[in-house]
């Protein structure tokens, strides 16, 4: 089973997301059905440090981009065209979520 989770990183005006370099390495995932808004569950799962040693750059640089939300959501939406199996051919292996 493949989930797909988008992200952005200014969506807290704190800059919580940075914490991910100091504070802890960990998701927490919850899992709302969206019918009765009930949450049907709650999975904490750790994220690879050579992973967030990639992604913290690009998430710092993103405070610094004026309505980087609205660029955000429009560049993601440009990705809807793209299979699952696309995305796999660029990837580069990191671990697992899961493990340190």
């Amino acid at each position: 089973m493949i989930f797909e989770f988008s992200f952005d990183p200014t969506a807290y005006e704190d800059q919580r997301a940075l914490g991910i370099k100091d504070i802890s390495n960990t998701l927490t995932i919850v899992l709302v059905n969206n019918s009765s808004l009930l949450v049907d569950g709650i999975r904490v799962i750790n994220i690879p440090k050579n992973f967030v040693e990639l992604v913290l750059p690009y998430w710092e640089n993103a405070f610094e981009v004026p309505n980087y939300g609205l660029v955000y959501s429009s560049w993601y939406q440009t990705l809807q065209t793209k299979t699952l199996e696309e995305f796999w051919k660029g990837a580069k292996p990191f671990g697992f979520l899961g493990l340190s």
